[in-house]
């Protein structure tokens, strides 16, 4: 609890006005306990107290209507479709497996096909890289980014 209170003290210190976080841990009690305390909009995913989850916040005052919201039931990404100052936007936050999962990429391309009529944001972790020869920071990898 206490580094979600670290984490919202410095979003707001920075002027934040619209935040995408991944590896948010949240269940959905907490989940709703962040809704009340955080003000604003909230919109966040839940799979456990250990993994994965997303969450994208709009301060206070910021205009942005929401028209649709797509969550991920493995809590891996959230797809926000709404009117931000007045203009269509998808707000897409999401972080990928750091494995070779076909099934999750196909699962968000059915969902990014059916919002074609927004401009997207895409923000997030995408848990690969660009180059397994280059990337030294650990073995070489399987899953570099396409």
């Amino acid at each position: 609890m206490r580094k979600r209170y670290g984490i919202q003290a410095y979003i707001k210190r920075r002027g934040a006005q619209v935040v995408m976080l991944q590896e948010t841990h949240l269940l959905k009690k907490e989940g709703a306990a962040l809704q009340r305390r955080w003000r604003g909009q909230v919109y966040n995913t839940t799979y456990s107290a250990f993994s994965r989850g997303v969450l994208i916040w709009i301060r206070p005052g910021v205009p942005f209507q929401e028209h649709k919201v797509i969550v991920d039931e493995e809590g891996r990404y959230i797809i926000l479709c709404g009117k931000l100052h007045g203009r269509d936007i998808a707000l897409i936050n999401l972080y990928a497996p750091n494995t070779d999962q076909p099934e999750f990429l196909n699962r968000l391309s059915r969902h990014l096909l059916s919002i074609t009529e927004y401009p997207l944001v895409i923000g997030g972790d995408f848990n690969c890289i660009p180059d397994v020869i280059l990337d030294r920071s650990h073995p070489p990898a399987t899953f570099p980014c396409p």
